[in-house]
C-alpha cells in the first residue's frame, strides 16, 4: 500500500524535516511514504476524489497507540492502493472544505502546527507498523 500525506501546512523547521525523512527511511522497507505539500486549499477537493482519505481534524475521532494500529492494519488489509492522510493549514479547513462522509482522525487533544502534525503522524505510522509486527519499538 502507498501512503500519501498532504499537507497544506509547510514544512519548515529543518529538525522536523529530518525527523520526518528518519521514519520514512525506517518504513521505506514496509510502506511507500509520500509528502507533499500544497498552498492552495481548493485543491482539497481533488486530493479526496476517489481515494481513501482520512483528514487529522480536531474533531476527529481519538485512538491510543494499540488501537491506531489495529485500525491502521484494517486500512492495509482493505484492498486500496493509496491511504491519504490530509494534514490542514495552521488556521484550519473552511467548513465548505470539509467533505461530509470522510473519515476523520485527532493525533492528540492538544492542537499541533501542520508541520508537527506530519511528524507526529509518521512516528504513530512507525509507531503502528512495529505493533502489527509485534517489534521492540513499542514498548
Amino acid at each position: 500500500m502507498n501512503i500519501k500525506i498532504e499537507s497544506f501546512s509547510r514544512i519548515k523547521h529543518s529538525y522536523i524535516k529530518e525527523g520526518i525523512s528518519e521514519y520514512q527511511k525506517r518504513l521505506r522497507k514496509i510502506l511507500s511514504i509520500q509528502i507533499n505539500e500544497h498552498d492552495d486549499q481548493r485543491k482539497i477537493t481533488k486530493l479526496i476524489s476517489g481515494n481513501e482519505v482520512i483528514l487529522l481534524d480536531k474533531g476527529g475521532k481519538h485512538f491510543n497507540s494499540e488501537k491506531f494500529a489495529a485500525w491502521l492494519s484494517g486500512k492495509l488489509n482493505s484492498g486500496a492502493k493509496t491511504l491519504k492522510f490530509i494534514i490542514g493549514p495552521d488556521t484550519g479547513f473552511k467548513n465548505s472544505d470539509l467533505i461530509d462522509g470522510s473519515e476523520k482522525i485527532s493525533l492528540s487533544k492538544l492542537t499541533f502546527s501542520g508541520e508537527l502534525s506530519a511528524f507526529v503522524l509518521m512516528e504513530q505510522l512507525y509507531r503502528a507498523i512495529s505493533i502489527i509486527q509485534k517489534t521492540r519499538y513499542h514498548k
